[in-house]
C-alpha cells in the first residue's frame, strides 16, 4: 500500500515536470517510479512492513504528547513565582543507532521545549543533552535511552532494548 501511494506520487511529480497531466504521462511516470522504487528498495534494504510504519506514526503521537506536557511545564515554572528547573547535562549512549536514527533522536530532544542536544561525539557513542527538569540524573537518562529510544529503534527497524549500556 505505501509503495502504491509512493509510486503514484512520484508519477504525480513526473506529470509536472512534463508540464501536464496526461494519461500518458500518468503511465509513464508509474513505470519510471516503479523502476526506480524497486530499485531503490532493493539497494538500500527498506522494510516497507506495516510494523514499522505504526511504530513511526507511535514515534509522532509520543513526541507531539511530550511536547504538549513539556510545554505546559515550562509555562507554568515561568507563570508562577517558584522556580521547579532543575538543570542538567546529561550523556545518552547511542552506539547502537544509525545516522537517521540519531538525527531523529537528537531533533526530538530539542524538540522538546526545556531540552536541548548540545553535541553527538564524533566516535557516535554519546550524546550530551541538557535538560532544564532533570533531578534524577539516571530518570532522565532512561526517560531518552529506553522510552524514547526504543521508540525511535522502531521506526528505523532497529532492534530495541531494555536497559542501558
Amino acid at each position: 500500500m505505501i509503495a502504491f501511494g509512493s509510486i503514484w506520487l512520484m508519477a504525480i511529480a513526473w506529470c509536472f515536470l512534463q508540464g501536464s497531466i496526461t494519461l500518458g504521462n500518468l503511465l509513464l511516470g508509474g513505470m519510471i517510479s516503479s523502476v526506480i522504487f524497486s530499485i531503490s528498495v532493493s539497494f538500500n534494504g527498506m522494510d516497507n512492513s506495516l510494523g514499522q510504519l505504526k511504530a513511526a506514526i507511535r514515534l509522532l503521537f509520543f513526541i507531539v504528547k511530550d511536547l504538549v506536557l513539556s510545554s505546559l511545564r515550562v509555562a507554568w515554572d515561568i507563570l508562577t513565582p517558584t522556580v521547579y528547573a532543575r538543570p542538567r547535562i546529561v550523556r545518552i549512549p547511542i552506539d547502537d543507532l544509525d545516522d537517521v536514527a540519531i538525527t531523529v533522536l537528537a531533533n526530538a530532544i530539542s524538540l522538546t521545549p526545556g531540552s536541548l542536544t548540545l553535541e553527538v561525539k564524533e566516535d557516535r557513542q554519546s550524546l550530551y543533552v541538557h535538560l532544564m527538569y532533570a533531578e534524577d540524573r539516571d530518570a532522565a537518562v532512561k526517560a531518552i535511552y529506553i522510552d524514547l529510544g526504543n521508540r525511535v529503534r522502531a521506526a528505523c527497524a532497529i532492534k530495541e532494548i531494555n536497559e542501558i549500556k
